[in-house]
């Protein structure tokens, strides 16, 4: 599958508002993504300005990938929109944007018992929710301890809303740092911090 030049997923799900290169729709546009995680801390001007780009490159296809992201705005929720995306949006537009991401936990967050995934196993497990888009077919992304000590937590394979679950052990008392990464492809996650207070 063709893969355009990597941008920022805002500009490319931002596709569909902008029918006549409206700032408007554009600014409008990227407000609702932002509810759905998807602006990783751009500004509006940024994802603007972005999309025009994204949009001025796409040349003849420019009207068929804009029909399709019509299509998956449809969708009531982000999951819905997330799913019509990583199914339909490749097909049409290329593969454009590699990424990995970490969506749960959150930078900062404290695990305690309270968030046990399992309490009948007598330690502390936390599913965390690894996003993933553009990989290779069936690639699996890997969670990686780099402390309190450096190891490879788990594997999964991303399901049709791109979204893979990994279930680990959270038995030290203290700060542990991930990553997220890619299997086959080259791409890794911004790194996260949890405090572990079982």
């Amino acid at each position: 599958m063709a893969r355009l030049a990597p941008l920022c997923l805002a500009s490319l799900l931002a596709v569909a508002c902008n029918g006549g290169g409206s700032a408007s729709l554009a600014a409008d546009f990227c407000d609702r993504r932002d509810e759905c995680g998807e602006l990783r801390g751009l500004t509006r001007e940024a994802c603007v300005a972005q999309e025009e780009a994204y949009l001025e490159s796409l040349g003849d296809t420019r009207a068929d990938c804009e029909a399709t992201y019509e299509e998956c705005l449809a969708g009531a929720i982000c999951d819905d929109f997330r799913e019509c995306w990583i199914d339909e949006v490749p097909e049409v537009c290329g593969c454009p944007d590699v990424f990995v991401r970490i969506v749960d936990p959150v930078d900062g967050q404290t695990i305690t018992a309270a968030d046990d995934a399992d309490p009948s196993t007598g330690q502390l497990e936390y599913d965390v929710v690894v996003e993933a888009g553009c990989l290779e077919e069936a690639e699996q992304v890997e969670l990686y301890l780099l402390a309190p000590t450096e190891s490879s937590y788990g594997f999964a394979t991303p399901d049709a809303s791109g979204r893979a679950v990994i279930r680990v052990p959270l038995v030290i008392p203290d700060t542990h740092r991930f990553v997220a990464r890619g299997t086959v492809t080259d791409v890794e996650s911004a790194e996260i911090s949890v405090d572990v207070s079982p």
